[in-house]
């Protein structure tokens, strides 16, 4: 589905542009999204998509996030845990293992264009889907088009000690340019350039300046710009 979106094979992508054919229901999109945009991480070498999720802490400056690279990463889709007689469900959680067995958590939600599934979705998913230790080596990752439920989440109550990282669509982007241009990260290029891609057919594009525009030219009057009333003395 990644290749058909970046190679404009059929229209199936407007979906996710808020379009909808007659009588058509409920559309999963941020699970859908998931699915096409990180899922084939997931088919990489556990080595090489171990870096991008890296690259994405560093990124944001992720507090006790170990030197160098993990040695690999374990991604799971949609798990879930029941806690007191509920179910949490994050879209994400990756395991990431860096020398010498230090195992790290990293949970992720996406949302795309909806709201939290609840005021306290994110707060559930940091303090009773994941255990302790978990949280001690972990970190939570909150990638939107904008960023305002996490500041929400945060604001109604911070047990996260800085480690709630909000990240943007956007900012993604940015990202995955930058390891398009770094050559150490190859083995990524492939997929990053697809995501670039995918994201620009969803308008998720980086703001270039006004280089494109051509010059103006302004012509000056010697006479009054404002018009000048009577006076009066």
């Amino acid at each position: 589905m990644l290749h058909a979106i970046t190679q404009k094979k059929g229209t199936l992508y407007k979906r996710y542009l808020g379009h909808r054919e007659d009588g058509q229901g409920k559309v999963h999109e941020e699970d859908e999204l998931t699915a096409i945009l990180l899922g084939p991480l997931a088919l990489l070498p556990p080595a090489v998509s171990a870096r991008f999720w890296c690259e994405l802490l560093r990124a944001r400056s992720a507090p006790g996030l170990p030197e160098g690279y993990p040695e690999k990463a374990e991604m799971v889709f949609w798990p879930s845990r029941w806690r007191d007689g509920k179910r949490i469900e994050p879209d994400l959680h990756v395991k990431l293992t860096w020398p010498g067995n230090r195992q790290y958590s990293l949970l992720v939600e996406l949302k795309w264009r909806s709201p939290l599934s609840g005021e306290w979705q994110l707060h559930d998913q940091w303090e009773r889907y994941l255990f302790g230790n978990e949280r001690n080596y972990g970190w939570h990752m909150f990638i939107g088009i904008e960023t305002s439920g996490a500041q929400t989440a945060l604001a109604k109550r911070d047990n996260w000690a800085g480690k709630l990282l909000p990240i943007s669509w956007y900012q993604i982007l940015g990202i995955i340019e930058q390891i398009q241009r770094d050559h150490n990260l190859h083995e990524l290029h492939p997929w990053a350039l697809q995501v670039q891609r995918a994201l620009d057919r969803l308008n998720i594009r980086r703001f270039l300046g006004f280089r494109h525009m051509s010059s103006i030219h302004h012509t000056f009057s010697q006479g009054n710009v404002f018009w000048k009333g009577e006076s009066h003395e």
